[in-house]
């Protein structure tokens, strides 16, 4: 009786094989259609996406990637694979822009398609992306104006600021007097003056050089650019299931904490500011616009975004620009003959006159020394990241909105079609024959396009102020018995020099 059963419906089992097998077939089928649909139309007329080295399941390209020297890296992978290349970085597929031509046409001709943020879990996780460094959308644009047209309200790109930061060198000359010739460490005065400079337009306040709390505050902000771009940031960004586990992320945590902090007693000393007529400072503008707009809803004018802006703009202020000056003397330092020249410039063109903006045209030596410790230091090196704000044709290539962009600076500043030693101190760059100042083109340590770094202005009058200063009156040397620094940077997102001692002599 069974076998007769089996029988029975052994013809629709062999249908129902068949239907299932056909079946199989058919999405079969409909997945390679659909999968050609997809690659016509992603390598037709949008062109394909930027090729790159093969990558491990879930991990991508990190295992295969020296995170301790990323920008080197992607110079060599752009060497393989063209100005324009992929990598992936755990399940992030990132569009690495090479070389002054590739990342110009980027940030500038197609800055609008460049210029928003991507998702950076260690900005994220830290509520540091309502600010306004790294707050996308519409948002930004409106913060970013209010914030530069308060800037120039408060003094930026006027003779005013240009007098501020020549009085607060003086106190910087004091400080570095008092070591009398003897070594020392040259981080927290120069974090100090130039910290100073912009709390006097954010808070309405200085600050003196042995206020130990304030120092520790620099500490932690310098420190926060260092946690946010080493080996360890860069796989937390791209494998955040690490934010469960112990690392210097967690510090990061910490350290963003107590500067916020800080940042609220400020703030809440202000909170009068909105019956005021005339703003004194930053946070009186912020309050001010913000007591206008109380009854929109959506107003970008909160307390809450006040915080993080003042956040942004306290620590891309000093970190940045004191960085430099700590690259500036380190390389006087380990060169020499090029202090010399220097101050043998600003000894004939000014004497004892204390060094102003207008004196660039005069010092054409001075003003090369300057930017090319900018071209050298190269602090920013991978830009700060981008994202695509819409889908963009890009020199063939493909990019769909939202994608992870890094504008490789470090192939600007390094590239050998417009610096003739990419990879050497060389003031020479920035003269031309006839000994005056020539700006190339490829010098763009500030970014460019709609993410162009809001305190280039200011940076470029305090670099230029409290160098000439400084070598105006001091001389810079090894101390006595010791070998030379070391001239390798600290990862980070901000590069700064290992720790090193001098000698201030005075001249």
């Amino acid at each position: 009786m069974s076998d007769l059963f089996s029988w029975a419906l052994a013809p629709f089992s062999a249908c129902a094989c068949s239907l299932t097998l056909g079946a199989l077939v058919l999405i079969l089928l409909l997945f390679l259609l659909s999968w050609r649909g997809r690659v016509k139309r992603r390598h037709g007329a949008r062109g394909p996406f930027p090729p790159g080295p093969t990558g491990w399941p879930l991990l991508g390209n990190l295992p295969q990637l020296d995170l301790h020297h990323l920008p080197q890296e992607l110079m060599r992978l752009s060497k393989k694979y063209g100005p324009v290349f992929s990598v992936r970085l755990g399940t992030t597929k990132v569009v690495v822009v090479s070389g002054y031509k590739t990342v110009h046409d980027a940030l500038l001709r197609h800055g609008n398609e460049f210029c928003e943020r991507p998702v950076y879990p260690l900005i994220e996780n830290n509520g540091l992306n309502n600010g306004v460094l790294w707050r996308r959308g519409e948002g930004h644009r409106v913060l970013r104006r209010f914030t530069l047209t308060t800037l120039r309200n408060l003094g930026l790109g006027q003779r005013s600021i240009e007098e501020h930061i020549i009085k607060e060198s003086s106190f910087l000359l004091q400080q570095i007097g008092h070591h009398e010739g003897e070594p020392f460490e040259p981080f927290d005065s120069l974090n100090s003056a130039v910290a100073n400079i912009i709390c006097s337009m954010l808070f309405g306040q200085r600050y003196e050089y042995d206020d130990e709390k304030f120092v520790q505050l620099l500490h932690l902000l310098n420190e926060d650019f260092v946690l946010l771009g080493n080996a360890s940031a860069k796989v937390y960004n791209f494998c955040p299931f690490m934010h469960y586990l112990p690392g210097s992320h967690q510090k990061l945590v910490a350290n963003v904490g107590r500067i916020i902090k800080f940042i609220n007693s400020k703030m809440n000393q202000h909170l009068y500011a909105e019956s005021k007529l005339t703003p004194e400072d930053y946070i009186d503008a912020f309050l001010m616009q913000g007591a206008e707009q109380k009854n929109n809803d959506e107003t970008l004018y909160s307390k809450g975004t006040l915080t993080l802006v003042l956040h942004d703009l306290f620590g891309s202020g000093v970190v940045t620009t004191s960085t430099t000056l700590r690259w500036a003397l380190l390389l006087m330092v380990t060169h020499p003959e090029v202090q010399s020249k220097v101050q043998a410039e600003i000894d004939e063109v000014l004497g004892s006159c204390h060094p102003t903006m207008e004196d660039r045209e005069r010092l054409p030596y001075t003003n090369a020394v300057v930017h090319e410790v900018q071209r050298y230091a190269n602090i920013l090196p991978l830009g700060l990241p981008r994202a695509t704000s819409s889908d963009v044709n890009f020199l063939g290539f493909f990019i769909s909105k939202g994608t992870y962009i890094i504008p490789l600076l470090h192939a600007v500043l390094r590239d050998e079609n417009y610096w003739t030693t990419p990879y050497d101190f060389n003031p020479s760059h920035f003269l031309n024959n006839e000994g005056t100042f020539d700006l190339p083109a490829a010098f763009l340590p500030f970014g460019a396009g709609p993410r162009l770094c809001i305190g280039e202005k200011l940076a470029r009058v305090e670099l230029f102020i409290f160098f000439s200063t400084l070598l105006q009156n001091f001389s810079f040397e090894a101390p006595p018995g010791h070998p030379l620094p070391d001239l390798t940077p600290i990862d980070g997102l901000a590069c700064g020099p290992k720790g090193y001692d001098l000698c201030a002599v005075r001249r």
